[in-house]
């Protein structure tokens, strides 16, 4: 059975405060395991494109 794309599950979001700028960060994965991959997406697009 094939999935769909919006059955896929995504991550919850938490906001973070980095010099008074409110960021939603996404993390998925292990937590201390291997290399951390950060991915930065530019407006007007978001986390899900």
């Amino acid at each position: 059975m094939n999935k769909s794309i919006n059955s896929i599950e995504f991550p919850k979001s938490t906001m973070i405060s980095v010099n008074n700028i409110e960021l939603e960060v996404f993390e998925a994965g292990k937590e201390n395991k291997g290399k951390p991959i950060l991915l930065c997406h530019g407006f007007p697009e978001n986390a899900y494109s």
